[in-house]
């Protein structure tokens, strides 16, 4: 959802996600040339409940699927990844 949540600024922009099971993702496809070098970061905060782990997932040429970081936890208080 949205701007449904307060962001780490102090606005009303933070996007909730629900999920159920295990397995469910979020997907971005962003457009990169390869003579560049990129470095991306993202704020998390579980909205309910207890510690949620996740983890951060790329595809690289050709299909194959290189997994990025091994479990990150999302507790009550923002984290900047």
């Amino acid at each position: 959802t949205a701007n449904s949540g307060v962001a780490p600024d102090g606005t009303t922009t933070a996007d909730a996600f629900s999920f159920s099971g295990n397995g469910a993702t979020i997907y971005q496809q962003p457009l990169l040339s390869g003579s560049t070098t990129y470095t991306a970061s993202f704020w998390v905060k579980r909205n309910a409940g207890t510690d949620q782990s996740f983890r951060i997932r790329g595809d690289v040429a050709g299909g194959n699927t290189a997994t990025f970081s091994g479990d990150l936890v999302a507790t009550d208080h923002w984290k900047r990844f």
